[in-house]
């Protein structure tokens, strides 16, 4: 019988071309692959994925970075197109970062707000060329105050100011991740994934 921690998720951590990867699994068999950049600790991609009913691995969801493009035919027969819009998220220490990019219209068309009730960020233009609704779940009770942006290149960039307990959360994390690589270097794996877990709480 298990001791009560067999219950805890798992994480196991390797450094490659200067990004540190971090994979947890959960108890219920869902995954989670963070990548930090080794030099600033910024997130740069956050990707989660579960299982159906029937035990089958579901695609990837992003939450934070995207997809490398790829040149293959999606399954669907139908590609997106380059120049649509695309949303991408980076977090560092104390803010989280969107990009919008490929939106053409000038700086004064923007109308960019937080809609505390549905609590999300909205981003709205004045020719009704463009809305959309960015949801942000690791915070709670969004605010406009906490939200600054500008427009430049053809580009949307968002700042949402972290609030003291998600600074707080991440900073534990990255403590653990710290002491993974502690024992990855006691156990001669560094660099390489290896059997050391780290206990999330």
């Amino acid at each position: 019988m298990g001791d009560g921690n067999d219950r805890a998720p798992r994480r196991t951590s390797i450094v490659s071309s200067g990004r540190r990867k971090v994979h947890t699994t959960f108890p219920d068999g869902r995954e989670m692959v963070e990548e930090y950049d080794v030099r600033t600790e910024d997130l740069l991609v956050r990707k989660t994925r579960g299982k159906t009913i029937l035990g089958a691995q579901q695609d990837w969801q992003w939450d934070v970075g995207k997809p490398a493009s790829t040149a293959a035919m999606p399954a669907s027969g139908i590609r997106e197109s380059p120049h649509n819009p695309v949303l991408v998220r980076k977090d560092t220490h104390d803010t989280i970062e969107f990009r919008i990019r490929n939106l053409p219209y000038p700086q004064d068309v923007y109308d960019v707000s937080v809609d505390e009730v549905s609590q999300t960020i909205i981003i709205r233009t004045s020719n009704k060329k463009y809305f959309k609704r960015i949801t942000v779940p690791d915070v709670q009770g969004l605010r406009t105050r906490d939200l600054t942006w500008h427009w430049g290149n053809n580009t949307l960039v968002m700042y949402y100011r972290k609030p003291a307990d998600l600074i707080a959360n991440e900073q534990k994390t990255r403590a653990e991740i710290a002491r993974l690589d502690s024992a990855e270097h006691a156990d001669g794996n560094e660099g390489r994934p290896g059997p050391n877990e780290c206990k999330q709480q």
